[in-house]
């Protein structure tokens, strides 16, 4: 004989695809239903919340690597700037990837493609922006 789902069932079913569809572990959406009183989705985001403040406080933090700049041209204003600066001293734009000193080519490959993705990322917002602005205008 097979049991049917109960309202409850299915409710926390739903609550559980939806949360984890957000980008949440499915063991803390569990346990976040579970610490829920009323079963609602704004509870149990507040709750998720505060278990990913405490997970924070409670990681063991990462000591990152000195980094060391040599000389460079600034990309925005062609400023050239003296080490250790890891920013423009005249327009403050950070330095470019090519200006840090790595110890091997699979860092330096590193840097250059987080600098590039990083680059994408903003014009990416960029042009959001102006689509929304577009959109604006258009109402």
């Amino acid at each position: 004989m097979v049991a049917k789902e109960t309202k409850e069932d299915e409710t926390q079913k739903k609550l559980l695809v939806e949360l984890q569809s957000m980008g949440f572990a499915l063991e803390d959406c569990k346990s976040a239903y579970n610490k829920a009183k009323n079963k609602d989705l704004d509870t149990m985001l507040d709750i998720l919340s505060e278990m990913q403040e405490k997970k924070k406080l409670t990681s063991p933090k990462i000591v990152e690597k000195a980094v060391e700049y040599n000389v460079y041209n600034c990309t925005v204003c062609t400023f050239l700037n003296d080490p250790p600066a890891k920013c423009c001293a005249i327009c403050g734009t950070e330095a470019p990837a090519t200006a840090i000193k790595v110890d091997s080519e699979a860092e330096k490959k590193k840097l250059e493609e987080e600098a590039k993705a990083k680059l994408l990322a903003e014009e990416k917002a960029r042009l959001l922006e102006e689509k929304e602005k577009e959109r604006v205008e258009k109402a």
